[in-house]
């Protein structure tokens, strides 16, 4: 099946989630045979986050700008713009009326804002259609990312004396996300060589994340207890 947009019937659907669930759990066994020790999901994060999802979106942002493109980024951001406001908005109402701890209540309104669009987004969606739909994941998500590393922490951090709102915002995914609508806008593109190594390093992230989902459902004891719990976990993780 060539991926890059286009219909998918269910079974193709299906034919296409299959390897990610079967590489989610390569990582649990691997985990729950200490092949992946404790300190491996730590490392395999900050991998992810610091070089492979970086080298992702740059090597999906680098296309051809057109008109299209164009209506297609402003519909995306405007979207995630309206669902993300909304989504903080009811967070924060339903915060308010939690019968829970300040430390409880910031995870609790964190899990409602952001959902695990990040790692296994990228995952899915690169499986699903490709390049193209990593762009548009990436436009979808220049909103997301925004919030999750300023918002995000300050959900967790509202109590401190002060925050590092520089280091919040210079974090490697909104870089990389800035660097490649720079670089899609301006009339060239990456030289030959960099955009082998940004799609060979950047499509490290699928099988990478979903080991990752796989050894931290082995370390969340009663995720799999269920469908629905284990739905939970994963949903509840994110960058």
């Amino acid at each position: 099946m060539k991926k890059g947009g286009g219909h998918l019937s269910a079974s193709a659907f299906v034919l296409t989630m299959i390897p990610l669930y079967l590489m989610a759990g390569i990582g649990f066994v691997a985990r729950k045979m200490n092949i992946l020790n404790g300190n491996a999901n730590p490392i395999i994060t900050q991998l992810m986050l610091y070089v492979t999802l970086p080298a992702l979106i740059l090597f999906s942002l680098n296309t051809r700008f057109s008109m299209d493109l164009l209506i297609e980024f402003t519909w995306l951001v405007s979207m995630s713009v309206f669902i993300m406001t909304v989504s903080m908005v009811l967070a924060a109402w339903l915060r308010k009326r939690a019968a829970l701890s300040d430390g409880q209540k910031s995870v609790f309104e964190s899990l409602i804002v952001f959902g695990n669009q990040g790692f296994i987004g990228f995952a899915v969606i690169y499986m699903l259609m490709g390049e193209q739909g990593v762009v548009y994941l990436t436009l979808f998500n220049i909103f997301y990312l925004v919030l999750i590393w300023s918002y995000g922490i300050y959900l967790f951090a509202r109590h401190e004396a002060s925050v590092n709102w520089r280091i919040l915002f210079l974090n490697p995914g909104i870089l990389a996300t800035l660097v490649g609508l720079m670089m899609l806008f301006l009339p060239f593109n990456w030289p030959d060589m960099f955009v082998r190594t940004f799609e060979d390093v950047g499509k490290m992230t699928v099988p990478l994340s979903m080991i990752l989902i796989g050894s931290l459902l082995a370390d969340t004891p009663g995720c799999l207890t269920s469908s629905s719990t284990a739905a939970i976990c994963i949903s509840g993780w994110h960058p």
